[in-house]
């Protein structure tokens, strides 16, 4: 039993959790795939709450991401369970100016393939409804499409998680501000989806009236 709880605590803080050496603070850098990672605990027997934050610097100033978990020392894994993003205003503004052409670009491609569709089955009634509603879809999208950027990036083994993937929301011109998204998928089990507070994304004059 032992053995079992101090070997996932050797990998993760460089020193058993049980045994004659008494440390009273402890911190070690995690691989996590963008950036590196600082694991901080206390007293390492009461060490079950951990934070794992990370940062991207940007030209507008560093994005930084806290993941808040605890780790099991019997199933020698880390469950992440909150978190929080914060990110500089100009950044931002940057994704909810983009935000517009994205949103449109869908739209028209949804209507495109809805047209191409219809075409395809011989549905002419269809394929011209399609056609005529493109431009309205195309305005819907400009002002309050929703649509998001994500990445999936290997997770960190040593930590139990196959993968970690990215959600931030962009969205029209007037769409509302929605929180970025974590998804955690462990080695065995189902994955979950963390939505991070702070920042939130979207729409750019959304964004400009909360100050983000």
């Amino acid at each position: 039993m032992v053995n079992a709880v101090n070997a996932p605590a050797q990998a993760l803080l460089g020193h058993p959790l049980i045994g004659p050496e008494t440390v009273g603070s402890s911190a070690a850098a995690v691989s996590f795939g963008f950036g590196p990672l600082l694991l901080a605990g206390s007293d390492p027997l009461l060490a079950v709450p951990f934070s794992y934050p990370a940062s991207l610097p940007t030209p507008f100033g560093p994005v930084t991401m806290t993941l808040n978990g605890s780790f099991d020392p019997l199933t020698q894994q880390v469950v992440f369970d909150s978190g929080s993003l914060t990110a500089p205003a100009p950044f931002v503004y940057g994704l909810g100016a983009v935000g517009p052409a994205l949103t449109t670009m869908t739209a028209l491609q949804n209507s495109g393939t809805a047209f191409s569709g219809a075409v395809q089955s011989g549905n002419l009634l269809g394929a011209a409804g399609a056609l005529l509603q493109a431009p309205g879809n195309a305005v819907t999208g400009f002002l309050f499409g929703q649509t998001a950027i994500s990445q999936s990036i290997p997770g960190p083994s040593n930590l139990g998680y196959e993968s970690v993937g990215i959600s931030v929301p962009v969205g029209g011109l007037l769409a509302p501000l929605q929180p970025v998204t974590v998804t955690l998928t462990p080695t065995s089990g189902m994955p979950t989806a963390i939505q991070l507070s702070g920042t939130q994304f979207g729409g750019l004059l959304p964004a400009l009236l909360n100050g983000f």
